[in-house]
């Protein structure tokens, strides 16, 4: 039926006996109408605009009649058609959004996770979650994946390089690579907006460093059992260790080898730091996490290595060789920080006074 949609004609409108669905047309505005659609016992009474666009007929719901008065109606609808009218297909961009809005950044990367973690190491799967769903790209999360762009990201590697340090920048970076790399190969965008960031730039080395008295200062005045006091001795044991470097032929996959490198040093350095079975003269007493403890996130210093390539050698793997160092390196370090030497694993505080009081 068509008629001037005004109050008292929206408020006569029924539905003919035996129907579920009709349509009113407004004479004033062509493709501007009032559909009326039976809803349990009552009739809802919705404004939309209709068109035809890539030979379908297309509506756009405006809202509904307990909410808009007719004459609101009819000027949204005169906009949603002038974009018809200018080539737009204002229904098609609504879908288009809607399922954006299913395609944010933590959607995807939720999804990318589900199909990647059969192929992690656990602790591999932890830092992926924490790099891309931690704080680090946390402007980003709202956001539809394909909407993201280089500037986005160069923002925010800027902002964790300030935060952090360049370290774990780059490593936020290779990570979000990874993830729109995955991204591209399904299918979701058609370019990885990674490509071409600024590499963040390493900080500048330090001028001074503490001497030995002022370090023996600092592990004597952290004697306390909280985790501040264990996280700055922890430092302390490592902080002589500046870097790793290995030797693995050929790099066939340089991020897998740096996951298989940060999974052995932090193993290890919990093994040696705290990692102990206890036991009585009838059973072993280390039963759980509280009574076996191991190095947390927090805990964890940042590991810095270099990735030697030979690319005429063949691949000789990475595995245990990176793990066989820790134990000695951070021996050396308390030697160098204390002047007295651990040779049995963990190097635990009371380890650490007993070997000073034997010492002095």
């Amino acid at each position: 039926m068509k008629l001037k949609l005004d109050a008292k004609t929206v408020a006569g409108l029924a539905l003919t006996k035996g129907r579920d669905e009709e349509f009113a047309w407004d004479l004033e505005v062509p493709n501007f109408g009032l559909r009326l659609r039976r809803s349990g016992d009552g009739v809802q009474r919705t404004y939309v605009a209709q068109y035809r666009a890539g030979g379908r007929t297309r509506r756009v719901r405006l809202g509904v009649a307990e909410h808009l008065s007719p004459t609101q109606a009819r000027e949204a609808a005169r906009k949603v058609l002038a974009k018809v009218a200018l080539g737009g297909d204002p229904q098609a961009e609504k879908q288009a959004k809607k399922a954006e809005a299913g395609q944010t950044f933590t959607a995807m990367v939720e999804k990318y996770l589900e199909a990647k973690q059969p192929d992690l190491r656990k602790v591999s799967f932890r830092l992926t979650k924490l790099y891309l769903l931690g704080p680090y790209f946390r402007s980003l999360h709202s956001m539809g994946v394909a909407a993201i762009t280089r500037d986005h990201i160069a923002d925010r590697l800027t902002v964790i390089t300030k935060r952090h340090s360049a370290y774990t920048a780059a490593t936020a970076q290779r990570h979000l690579s990874t993830f729109f790399r995955w991204l591209m190969e399904e299918g979701w965008v058609a370019a990885n907006p990674v490509i071409r960031t600024p590499k963040p730039k390493k900080a500048k080395a330090r001028e001074r460093v503490l001497d030995d008295g002022e370090l023996v200062a600092v592990w004597n005045a952290t004697g306390g059992d909280n985790d501040h006091d264990r996280i700055v001795r922890l430092q302390i044991l490592t902080g002589a260790r500046r870097a790793l470097a290995h030797d693995c032929g050929q790099i066939i996959n340089p991020d897998g080898l740096r996951n298989q490198i940060d999974g052995n040093v932090i193993q290890t350095m919990s093994r040696t730091l705290i990692e102990e079975i206890k036991y009585d003269r009838s059973s072993v007493t280390s039963l759980d996490w509280a009574t076996y403890p191991i190095l947390r996130f927090p805990q964890i210093p940042e590991i810095v290595y270099d990735l030697i390539d030979r690319p005429n050698e063949r691949p000789w793997g990475a595995g245990e060789p990176s793990a066989a160092v820790v134990p000695s390196a951070i021996s050396n370090a308390v030697f160098d920080a204390i002047g007295v030497r651990l040779r049995s694993v963990p190097f635990t505080p009371d380890k650490v006074k007993a070997a000073m009081k034997g010492a002095a």
